[in-house]
């Protein structure tokens, strides 16, 4: 499993994600805004606030998302 090397924000909530293993693209949020959980990050300056924290991605107030599934839906830039 990877960790997350880095993590850039772009608009529209779209990430610009690297991996250890070498691997680069971006990640879309937007599926995952219509969950109960993640609804919060459509404001744009708590979205702002990712952080990468090794094998997963973290936001202030708890929001989660784990490199598998970064890994599942990341898209080769």
């Amino acid at each position: 499993m990877s960790e997350i090397v880095s993590v850039k924000t772009r608009p529209d909530n779209i990430l610009l994600i690297e991996l250890s293993d070498g691997r680069k693209g971006t990640f879309d949020v937007k599926p995952f805004l219509f969950k109960s959980e993640y609804r919060e990050l459509t404001d744009a300056q708590l979205f702002q606030q990712v952080k990468s924290e090794g094998s997963r991605l973290c936001w202030p107030r708890g929001h989660v998302i784990d490199v598998e599934v970064v890994e599942a839906n990341l898209v080769a830039a």
